[in-house]
């Protein structure tokens, strides 16, 4: 565990002027210790200040101060919840006077429809701009990309019972994220829920973004410059198909070179080089 010292002098030598934005995507399921230490320490520990934003979870009120209470027992200075209309002033100033923003599980698209043009998810952009940490998990992590998996099926809608059992273009729903990840997708509670097909199929619809499948328990850091690194206690997988050949045949797909990584705790990746590394620093 941290200790409350570290965490006071990380939130000095983390000081709104000399931070690095960093995001945080956890996959899912109960956040080892090592993974809320991580979103404590990069927003600023004891001197920083959380927003809990509970709008995908059914429950969002209860979740939210569940959460904050997690991560002030963690060593967060000051933790807050978002609730009620983004374009409030009082939502705003939230975001304005944090450094760290927790996007809860729950429906994605329904944290979505709450913040999309919004004042407050521009404060949230403001807020990571000046070097602040953007957290999220499950629903909170499949919106940091820009292409945003929805969960629908749209070439087999009724297939409940096997879910995304094929590799076919065009099956997977997407829809508008927030973008703070322009050159990835990313899937959540990734191999407990087998969802390789599903992720692997909306990487050949996107040949141009690596797929990033990211397990219960577990996180990725990401740095300022695309790299990042695998915290926490499962894996990650990464598909990468931007020097691949891709073609669509009928209902499946003809690919050749898609690239797989299979990372674990400690693994890292470079988004420039598609390298994998295994001292936690992706190579440039």
């Amino acid at each position: 565990m941290i200790s409350k010292l570290f965490l006071v002098l990380a939130g000095l030598l983390l000081s709104p002027a000399g931070r690095a934005q960093h995001l945080v995507v956890v996959g899912g399921g109960t956040r080892p210790p090592e993974v809320v230490a991580e979103i404590v320490a990069l927003g600023g520990g004891a001197a920083g200040h959380l927003v809990v934003v509970p709008a995908a979870s059914g429950d969002a009120a209860a979740v939210g101060r569940a959460q904050a209470a997690e991560f002030v027992a963690a060593g967060m200075g000051r933790a807050s919840v978002a609730l009620g209309p983004m374009d409030a002033d009082s939502a705003v100033a939230l975001f304005d006077r944090a450094t760290a923003v927790f996007f809860s599980g729950g429906d994605q698209s329904r944290l979505v429809a709450a913040l999309r043009g919004t004042r407050a998810l521009a404060a949230i952009r403001a807020l990571y701009a000046r070097g602040g940490v953007v957290a999220g998990t499950s629903a909170g992590a499949a919106v940091m990309s820009r292409v945003m998996l929805t969960g629908a099926e749209r070439a087999n809608p009724d297939s409940a019972d096997a879910p995304f059992s094929t590799v076919e273009p065009g099956n997977v729903d997407t829809a508008e994220g927030f973008g703070f990840l322009t050159w990835a997708v990313v899937d959540q509670h990734f191999a407990v829920r087998r969802r390789q097909n599903r992720l692997l199929s909306v990487v050949l619809d996107h040949p141009g973004l690596v797929g990033i499948g990211i397990d219960e328990e577990t996180a990725i850091v990401v740095a300022p410059d695309g790299s990042f690194r695998v915290v926490g206690n499962r894996g990650v997988q990464v598909f990468d198909a931007r020097e691949a050949t891709v073609e669509t045949r009928g209902r499946g797909f003809s690919a050749r070179s898609v690239r797989l990584h299979v990372l674990a705790a400690g693994d890292g990746f470079s988004a420039a080089s598609g390298v994998r590394c295994m001292d936690g620093v992706a190579a440039p």
